[in-house]
């Protein structure tokens, strides 16, 4: 068997989750899904890249990423609506940080886990970015209740305005799309590269509850 080889050096492997669908427009609402929510703990640098529609959350050689697709079928079942999801580990050091030394490291993976821990999807509060923004950048004083405004019975709300704005802009100043018509908002990933420096985006973030979407438990 494999796990018995001896003196062998483990330095790449990918570790893929599909999810099945229907039709075509439910596989695209999970592939849009999984680009504009999933976030990859540290980042750093590292940028979102889209390449024939293949979303990677960094450039080659990183020691891991996430790569997101749609375009093809099922590896394992041949069906056609699949949204393929890989993570990439490259180098001997990335699999010893995630613990696997082997192949029989390899083959006790708990899928569930292993996913769990990495698909991460993440929605942005759109009042508390505006919040963070105003405070920390546009230099408008900390507080900790809401910046409203009244004219008479109109009512505005300056942070969610501001959230907002820095969403649409994000999505045309800084596109992750390559050559294509950008989004209208900005991906959850986006606002953490672009803020992460200056506050803490984490105030504005929002976990979503994807266990439903991960490897059953074993």
């Amino acid at each position: 068997m494999v796990a018995a080889i001896n003196n062998h050096l483990l330095n790449y492997t990918e570790q893929a989750l599909d999810w099945m669908f229907d039709n075509e427009y439910e596989r695209d609402q999970a592939r849009d899904f999984v680009n504009h929510h999933h976030v990859k703990r540290w980042h750093g640098e590292q940028e979102i890249k889209f390449c024939n529609r293949t979303r990677y959350t960094g450039k080659r050689g990183v020691p891991n990423k996430l790569v997101t697709y749609a375009d093809q079928p099922s590896r394992t079942t041949g069906e056609l609506y699949c949204v393929h999801i890989q993570w990439r580990s490259n180098g001997a050091r990335a699999l010893r940080r995630a613990g696997v030394y082997s192949v029989q490291d390899l083959l006790n993976v708990d899928p569930h886990q292993f996913w769990q821990e990495r698909l991460l999807m993440k929605a942005v509060n759109r009042r508390e970015l505006g919040k963070q923004y105003n405070m920390h950048v546009a230099g408008k004083g900390r507080r900790r209740g809401p910046w409203v405004s009244y004219s008479g019975k109109f009512e505005y709300d300056h942070d969610l305005r501001t959230g907002g704005w820095l969403l649409r802009w994000l999505a045309v100043e800084k596109p992750e799309w390559d050559g294509e018509q950008p989004a209208t908002y900005a991906s959850t990933q986006q606002v953490i590269d672009a803020f992460g420096k200056r506050f803490n985006v984490n105030r504005c973030l929002e976990m979503l509850n994807v266990e439903h979407l991960l490897p059953p438990k074993g």
